[in-house]
Order: C-alpha cells, then structure tokens, then sequence
C-alpha cells in the first residue's frame, strides 16, 4: 500500500473500482483527514484525460451544498494524478442487502439529500453521470452526501474508455448506453435505479453480460415492486416515472422529482412499466398488415396506371390493403405507445385502411365512381355465330339482331377458317377518344383456332373483307344528316381506337368499310364542331363636342 502521496500520509485503503483507489489519508500540513482518489496509472499519460479531470475537478470544487463532498484539492505529482475530498466514514453499498430491504421513511431522507445534491450541481451544468450506492457517502448523523462529480466525465476523454462511454452499468440510462449526449435526466434516471434498489434490496435489471444489461435497461419493463414490502404507491409511482426509457417521459430535472417526494404525489407513468420491445403479435401484425397494404397498393397502382387488370381485380386488390392496413394498427398502436411516438401514426394507418376498404367496395359496385376500371374485358351480348369459311367461296355472316353483316370475299382466306361473330356490350368496351359518340353496335369479329379460342394477335387477309352496319334514325339524328361525321372504328389493345374509312349511305340506312384486320369493332358518330359565334364589333360612340363661340 502507498504510505505518501505530495504532502499527504496515506492511512488506509478505502474502496477501488474502474476510475481509481480510495485512500483515508491525512493532510501533514494541517492534520486534516481527507478522502484521496488516486488515478488508475495507465490513464496519468495521456494529456486529454489529465486535463479533462483537472477541468471537472475545478468544476467540482465549485459545488458547495452540505449534500456534496468537498473537492479539496487536485494535483499531478510523479505521474500520479489524485483528487483531495472531504472524508465521509460512511457509505450507502454498506447499508444495501437483498434480505433488508431499506424502508420507505430511510429512503425517502436519502432520496431527498441525493436530489438536493443534484439539483445544485445542475444548476451549475454538472451533470455526475455515475450515480450508485458507492458513490452516496454517509456522515455519523446520517447525512447524504453526494461524490465523485465530474470524474465519469473526465474518463470519457481516457482512450483506455474503449466505449467513449463511462458509468456502471446497473445504474445507466438509455442515453448513455447508446453513447449520446447526456443532461441530468440521466442522473435521475440512475437515482431511480438506486431508489429501487434500495426499497427491494437488488437493482431492478440484472443482465448476465454487457450486452444483456444494456438490452435490459433499453427494452426491458422495470420489475413491479413485491407487494409485501408495502411500499407506498405514490412512491412507486415517483420511482418508476424516474425509470421512464425516454429521456423527456422522465422528470425533467431533480428538483421535480423533489417535489414530488415531498408532495408524496402519484405521477403518470409513461413507458417503465410497458417493455419497449413489441409483443410477436404486435411485430407480426405491423410487419405482415403493413407489409401487404404496401404490397397490394403499389400493385394497384402500377395496374391503374397502365390500364392492366380488371376492376374487379384492382377491386379486391384496394380492399384487402384496406383490410391489412387496419390489421397493421395494432401493432403501430402498441409501438406508438411503448416508444412514445405521435397518435397520429394510429390514426394515418387507420384511415388509409378505412378509405381503402371503402374504395374497394365501391369499385366492386361500380368501378367508374372511383376511375379504377382498369382493363376492360369486352361482355358478349346476345348469341354469338361461328362460321366456316373456305378459300373458293365467298360467304356472308349475318348477325342474329340483323344490323350488321360481314362480307368474306373468295379469296381473303388460304384454308377453311372458322370466323366468329358476337354482339359486346356497349359498356364493357374501352373508352372512345373524346369527341366520339358510341352507338349499341359493338361487336367483335375473330377468327378460332382448332381448339375454339380466339387467334391472338394480327390477323391478315389477301382480300379485304366488307362489314356493313345498319343505320337507325337516331345515328342521322346525332350526325345532324352529315355522312362525313358516321364512322366505323375499331380498337387493338396496343393501338387503341383507330377510324375506318366508312362509306355512309343514307338511303340503304347503311355504314360500310373495308378492313384488312380483325378486332372489336363499334359503329361512332363524331360530335359536330360547333362554330363559335362571331362577336360584334360595337359601334363607335359619337360625344358631341360643344363649340364656343
């Protein structure tokens, strides 16, 4: 054991831990008793962490408040760095057991030292950073007092701190597991974890290892208080509000909290008591009803915007992202709630779910209230006609309704061809360019191969084929009598709409084109070009002008 440090007598060891030794020793200048931290040697050689002790130990001796120990003096001396404190003869670790719990009254005449203590050096922006038992001396009267202010701070700046983070891990918030900056909430959050202990007999977490320990204090639920140690509920409610994983759901300094002790207050718990890791159920609902809403809305809307599917499709595709985004609110619920994030997350998620749903069913109803129509797929009406047609022989397909007639050459076909013919539903084919008018004359001409299904794909013929659509008084009607305005269209998926050269002859009541291709066709009337009226030009306005004579 040292006998001597600069002018001071060593006496006896005290206690030693990571930053250092704790000596009894005596001042041989004025016989006073004192308390002399040494610094671990492998720190005493790096310029950065002596002159940050030297910075807190400054700071520290500016503390005078009967709950803080007094920093007497600082010094380097061969090598060796040490701190001068006023000695306490006691310590708080001395009085901690799990078969005693402290009571309540006792811990309450600590707790109240330990905030004024704090509230002090807060005021004076140090933050201690380290507080547990070790740290919590006792006088003969039993007075609180507070050490080692500034020395975790210091030991930040050690490059033996492999961390950059200093404190002990039993008694460390959040923050300073995670490496951030840190203000006194974090030492309100150490009193809380030294509050607990002290009323259970053991700290509330108790990992086996560094990595369990810090997942404890950043996931973990504080451990309820035994119901058989009769502990007041208001100070339960004080200890646990201390605890509180976020920094700003915790009180927002040590005075707080003192006045809650004295007070003897209950305080709204926000996130202690709830673990911050989510429940399988609540992971699983946010990830799989999130993950699908996602899924299916970017699906739907790659479909609507391409004019893929059909809205019956895009239908059930909304409604089941209507239905996974509500499922997904629970668990964002929970999570909003355990990591104190804003309710409007809940209530986003929730309403995108409630508007997809009701989206859905309407397209279900109808699919141009909501514009997700879709691809739309043409809906036979009436009979259909298949026919065979041989190369040698012109033949003529007539629709059972009579207004139309399909005219195949001798010749147009290589083979015998089977050809079909059905009237389509004037609603279920796509939309006309603007400016068109569609008449209930929709119907498609294919050709079937050997197995019954429509040829996809271009179909050509050696000879054009005639079809000729019967006209009814309302297509004159709307054509205003203007044959040029009657025309026969037909649609291919990847050219859309396309005008036929239509040979319009009134007194047959008849609409006739010649086509090389086969697809869906639709008898159209243009909308007339209205001429705009010319506006009048206003006559010039004639002011007499008086003469003076």
């Amino acid at each position: 054991m040292l006998e001597r440090i600069g002018r001071y007598e060593v006496l006896e060891l005290l206690a030693g831990g990571g930053q250092g030794t704790v000596y009894r020793a005596r001042d041989s200048e004025g016989g006073e008793v004192v308390a002399l931290k040494v610094m671990h040697p492998g720190h005493t050689g790096e310029a950065q962490y002596l002159e940050a002790l030297r910075r807190e130990a400054n700071l520290a001796s500016r503390l005078e408040h009967p709950n803080v120990t007094r920093v007497l003096d600082y010094q380097v001396e061969s090598g060796t760095a040490y701190v001068v404190m006023e000695y306490v003869p006691d310590v708080l670790s001395d009085h901690i057991s799990p078969d005693s719990p402290m009571s309540p009254e006792r811990v309450l005449q600590i707790a109240r030292g330990i905030c004024s203590a704090l509230s002090h050096a807060h005021s004076l922006d140090v933050v201690h950073r380290d507080i547990k038992p070790q740290n919590i001396l006792l006088t003969d009267d039993g007075t609180v007092k507070v050490t080692d202010f500034g020395i975790a701070r210091a030991m930040e700046a050690s490059t033996m701190s492999r961390t950059g983070v200093m404190g002990t891990p039993f008694y460390m918030s959040p923050e300073q597991w995670a490496g951030g900056r840190v203000d006194g909430r974090a030492d309100v959050y150490s009193l809380g974890i030294l509050l607990y202990e002290l009323l259970t007999g053991s700290p509330p977490f108790q990992g086996q290892g560094m990595g369990e320990m810090y997942r404890q204090h950043l996931e973990d639920a504080v451990p309820v208080f035994p119901t058989e140690l009769d502990i007041p509920q208001w100070l339960q409610t004080v200890v646990y509000h201390c605890l509180e994983k976020d920094s700003e759901d915790r009180f927002g300094s040590a005075d707080e909290v003192l006045e809650a002790l004295d007070q003897e207050v209950s305080v709204r718990v926000v996130t202690a008591l709830l673990p911050r890791r989510l429940p399988r159920r609540a992971l699983v609902s946010a990830g799989v009803g999130g993950g699908i809403f996602a899924a299916l809305s970017l699906a739907a809307a790659a479909l609507g915007a391409s004019g893929g599917g059909t809205s019956i499709l895009l239908a059930l595709l909304v409604l089941v992202a209507g239905i996974a985004a509500i499922g997904a609110t629970y668990g964002i619920g929970m999570w909003v709630r355990r990591r104190r994030r804003s309710k409007v997350w809940t209530s986003v998620a929730l309403g995108l779910g409630m508007v997809a749903v009701v989206v859905g069913v309407l397209t279900f109803i109808d699919p141009t209230l909501t514009g997700l129509t879709g691809r739309v797929v043409p809906q036979v009406l009436g009979p259909e006609v298949v026919l065979e047609v041989v190369p040698d022989l012109g033949t003529t397909i007539e629709a059972p309704t009579g207004d139309v007639s399909v005219f195949i050459p001798a010749g147009a076909v290589t083979k015998p061809t089977r050809f079909y013919y059905a009237k389509i539903e004037e609603d279920t084919t796509p939309k006309l360019p603007d400016g068109y008018v569609k008449t209930d004359r929709v119907f498609d001409i294919s050709i079937l191969d050997d197995a019954g299904e429509k040829i996809e794909g271009p179909v050509t013929f050696d000879e054009p084929i005639e079809v000729k659509v019967g006209l009814i008084a309302q297509d004159v009607y709307l054509s205003g009598g203007d044959a040029s305005l009657i025309v026969i269209q037909h649609y291919h998926e990847d050219e859309g709409w396309e005008e036929l050269p239509t040979e319009v002859d009134f007194p047959r009541a008849t609409a006739t084109a010649l086509v090389s291709r086969l697809s869906i066709f639709a008898l159209t009337v243009k909308e007339p070009e209205v001429e705009p009226e010319p506006t009048p030009t206003p006559e010039p306005l004639f002011i007499p002008v008086p003469t003076i004579t």
